[in-house]
């Protein structure tokens, strides 16, 4: 699944598109609003020359209100959580891997010292696909809702939420083990992180048992010769389960306030504001989405999700770049091997249909000998033909070049290791010469102190580092250095780019003294809102990417896509 979204972003080729909003006036009145219509279908503008013409053509347009409604929705609480819902939360909001979350959730299940209660497990079982609740524990969320909320925010009818059809349904949902063991109870026996977790469970789970939010909606159409604008706006009228767990990242009130207008009312056009954009790229897979595609397709169970992530890690199939995953050359190999000598167990389907045919046994449905025999024999098969045509699959591996070896002349072959890709000699093992690929070195303006040549960045076992490009007669190497002073009061360091088993991070170069570290690349400029030394580089499918700062959580959106255009 990695390899294939892999494929797709780096065969994608981006489409520009053209966005046109316009300001319209009665009176004093202002209405903002998007050209959402070209003559009934929807605007295909791909070029500037054609929003120019479009923008040109409808400001010799006459507007008038063609609709405007006022209604209201619901929005209804989420179910509780369950393990794949968890660790997709526990990495958005709490930035917690896939591991992470599991082995906090596991402390709490099994319990910690709680002043006169001695030894209190926190939570239900956290391996998990079902949603359902045991109906003590929902009356007794209904008894906290009321005493602390009020019976307005308890819902007509108790809410069940329905589990998918592959789901098991051995446990409960996630939930506290009791309701009135609430946040502020707990809070002085847990860790930070603990704590974390268990509010975000505790908030979920009694937002799942309360009433839904509600909202005052408003929508107007805008017509003029063959454009339609439409502006819409809603603002919350009850805040239902939202007062305990909002889930949405747009907040509850969307664009600016629609005045009262009626059909029909001419409306003057104010100004226009066309915006070019580009088609986006599939994102590569987060730990939190992985689980949520694994979960879709069936593949794994709620056990055995974080092991499936850890394992790619550990044996180097994926890198993290950004916090999102990317097979290495290693993993792009191994699943090129696997997958067209074994297509019927390496596809996204084998395991869903193996969990099918499991559950058949279970029914009486199948046999289970038949069901063996249906995945064994043709297994045998691939097995042994794969068996004679190893040696032949190990060469795919071994890519010719046309450099020579500088020892011994031999001529110089790409093989695959550990750490990717390098150059070794093929006269392997009388010549033990190997070197990284030239595309693999990436040159820097910096002279090794020690000799003079060239300094290199490199990619090692243990990550990038700069070299001295004279290796292996000058082995001079040096940690990768941002520029940003560490932040940290009284400490004389740099942050520096290092990696680890979750990819690449940033820590003061005086570590273990300073132990400062920052997941996002700094960049040396100050926040121009709060003057902090630093910013960070930031890409989220919200804003984009843009420079962040840690302090005081303030963006430069427009001035981090003026430098990637600029680039």
């Amino acid at each position: 699944m990695i390899c294939e979204r892999e494929e797709e972003v780096e065969k994608f080729v981006p489409q520009e598109y053209w966005t046109i909003d316009a300001d319209f006036v009665d009176k004093r009145k202002k209405i903002s609003a998007k050209l959402m219509k070209i003559d009934g279908a929807k605007p295909e503008i791909d070029s500037q020359t054609k929003a120019d013409k479009a923008c040109s053509d409808i400001k010799k347009q006459e507007f008038t209100i063609t609709s405007f409604k006022k209604g209201s929705l619901l929005r209804q609480p989420p179910p509780p959580y369950i393990t794949s819902a968890l660790q997709q939360d526990a990495f958005s909001k709490l930035g917690f891997g896939n591991k992470k979350t599991m082995s906090f959730a596991q402390q709490l299940y099994e319990g910690v010292e709680i002043c006169d209660e001695g030894q209190v497990g926190l939570i239900t079982y956290m391996r998990t696909d079902s949603y359902h609740i045991a109906n003590e524990a929902i009356k007794e969320a209904k008894e906290y809702i009321t005493t602390q909320f009020g019976k307005e925010y308890i819902p007509s009818k108790t809410i069940k939420h329905k589990a998918r059809k592959a789901a098991q349904q051995a446990h409960e949902a996630i939930r506290p083990t009791s309701a009135f063991r609430d946040i502020g109870a707990v809070k002085k026996y847990l860790s930070k992180d603990q704590f974390k977790l268990y509010q975000l469970i505790w908030s979920r789970f009694l937002a799942s048992q309360m009433a839904p939010a509600e909202y005052k909606t408003t929508t107007v159409e805008i017509s003029g010769g063959k454009y339609l604008f439409k502006a819409y706006h809603q603002e919350i009228a009850f805040d239902g389960f939202t007062k305990l767990f909002n889930n949405s990242g747009n907040g509850d009130d969307i664009k600016k306030k629609i005045p009262q207008l009626q059909e029909g009312m001419s409306l003057k056009l104010s100004e226009l504001f066309p915006e070019q954009h580009f088609t986006q790229p599939p994102p590569r897979f987060n730990s939190g989405s992985l689980v949520k595609e694994l979960e879709e397709k069936g593949i794994g169970r709620p056990s055995t999700y974080a092991q499936i992530i850890t394992t790619l890690s550990s044996r180097k199939y994926v890198q993290q770049d950004k916090r999102r995953f990317q097979p290495t050359d290693l993993g792009k190999m191994v699943n090129k091997i696997l997958v067209e000598n074994f297509p019927d167990i390496f596809n996204t389907d084998f395991t869903a249909a193996m969990e099918d045919e499991l559950d058949n046994i279970e029914l009486g449905k199948d046999d289970w000998v038949d069901v063996l025999n249906d995945f064994y024999k043709p297994f045998i098969e691939d097995l042994k033909r794969v068996e004679k045509i190893t040696k032949d699959i190990k060469k795919q591996t071994i890519v010719k070049t046309d450099e020579v070896c500088d020892k011994c002349s031999a001529p110089m072959v790409i093989k695959f290791g550990r750490n990717g890709r390098f150059l070794a000699c093929s006269s392997y093992p009388d010549c033990k010469n190997t070197k990284p690929l030239e595309g693999d070195i990436e040159k820097i303006d910096k002279k090794c102190p020690n000799c003079g040549a060239q300094m290199e960045i490199r990619q090692g076992r243990f990550g990038r580092f700069i070299a001295c490009s004279n290796y292996p007669e000058c082995k001079t190497t040096e940690k990768i250095s941002t520029g940003v002073k560490c932040p940290t009061k009284d400490c004389d360091g740099e942050l520096i780019e290092r990696t680890s088993r979750r990819g690449i991070f940033y820590s003061c170069s005086r570590y273990p003294d300073c132990k400062y570290a920052i997941n996002s690349k700094p960049v040396s400029k100050q926040c121009p809102a709060c003057g902090h030394s630093f910013m960070v580089e930031k890409s989220t499918k919200t804003h984009g990417d843009h420079l962040y700062c840690t302090n005081c959580k303030h963006r430069l959106i427009e001035e981090k896509e003026a430098e990637k255009a600029k680039a």
